[in-house]
């Protein structure tokens, strides 16, 4: 498979040459995209990242490493398509040749440890990453069709006509809510004084009672000993 240089861009904006930023070059390279748009974003994805499974606990970094659930969701996010060549059992085995990947496609294509992209049956990277064709290959992304994207528009555009409805339909109820509240407000606020007036009448006339009971009970009882000593 023939080879040909390409930092994806990052020669632009950084200085540095020996770094791990296989992700963002290979999805440079495969898409066309600015190389600091795609390590800004990696970046912000990766502050989301679970890194209690990961080794030290740290955040990928998009310099030297980035963790394979972040760049997997950035592709989703830009609706690349996945195809698997190597499953758990699978006796074939894909390498890094041009006569066992598909020559007519742009991809970026994942080996152990590593992405990088391939144009038509060529790599674009920053190294020869394929071991003279022995390197296994597990797997690779497409670009979408043109049909998937523009169903992903119109998804896009329906969901966003639906969550305008729903804010519309929202602050028209919050807008009711408050005509009601001005026109109804003061009566509530006349009625709950009236009722804590009443809860607080009924606690004096409550104890007062009991009180009564009591006094009662005493009573009943002076009388019943009295009873019972003349007896």
């Amino acid at each position: 498979m023939r080879f040909i240089y390409n930092d994806g861009g990052r020669s632009k904006y950084f200085k540095a040459t020996n770094v791990g930023d296989c992700v963002t070059r290979a999805i440079c390279n495969a898409t066309g995209k600015d190389y600091l748009e795609v390590y800004k974003r990696l970046k912000e994805m990766s502050k989301s990242e679970s890194v209690k499974h990961h080794r030290g606990h740290k955040q990928s970094s998009v310099r030297d490493g980035v963790f394979r659930e972040t760049w997997k969701k950035y592709l989703d996010e830009i609706g690349w398509k996945h195809v698997i060549t190597a499953n758990i059992g699978q006796s074939k085995k894909i390498h890094l040749t041009d006569d066992e990947l598909p020559n007519d496609k742009i991809m970026i294509v994942q080996v152990s440890k590593h992405l990088t992209c391939i144009k038509n049956g060529v790599i674009y990277d920053t190294y020869d990453c394929s071991r003279d064709g022995g390197r296994m290959v597990y797997g690779y992304w497409i670009a979408p069709t043109e049909e998937e994207v523009n169903a992903k528009l119109e998804n896009e555009r329906i969901a966003k006509e639906l969550k305008e409805k729903q804010e519309k339909a929202l602050n028209e109820t919050k807008a009711k809510i408050e005509v009601v509240k001005k026109k109804y407000q003061p009566k509530l606020t006349k009625l709950e004084k009236k009722i804590k007036e009443l809860q607080h009448e009924l606690k004096i006339e409550t104890n007062r009672m009991n009180k009564e009971i009591n006094k009662i009970k005493k009573e009943d009882a002076d009388n019943f000993c009295s009873s019972v000593l003349e007896d």
